[in-house]
């Protein structure tokens, strides 16, 4: 199984925007973060924001990761940390 393909077979899903994350929603979006972090920099580009969000299920072309970006202040020249990566998946995803 590919790293990607463990996240296709999670069950997430396509949600609001109102629901908080749950502890283990936390820990599963920390894990995939870490997982596509391949400069191991605890940051991800957004080549790498795009293929996370692919591995989750999302339909995402590049306008979608250039408004994800756009919407935490950030363009695609940018890394994000973390929680900037939370602040942009959590409205996209449900377990």
């Amino acid at each position: 199984m590919t790293p990607a393909s463990k996240y296709f077979k999670l069950g997430w899903k396509l949600r609001s925007k109102k629901a908080t994350l749950e502890e283990e929603t936390l820990n599963e979006l920390k894990e995939a973060f870490d997982l596509f972090d391949t400069g191991h920099n605890n940051a991800i580009d957004s080549r790498e924001l795009k293929a996370v969000m692919k591995a989750f299920g999302l339909d995402v072309k590049k306008e979608d990761v250039r408004n994800a970006l756009k919407s935490i202040g950030k363009d695609v020249t940018d890394t994000i940390v973390f929680d900037e990566f939370v602040k942009i998946m959590a409205p996209r995803i449900v377990h």
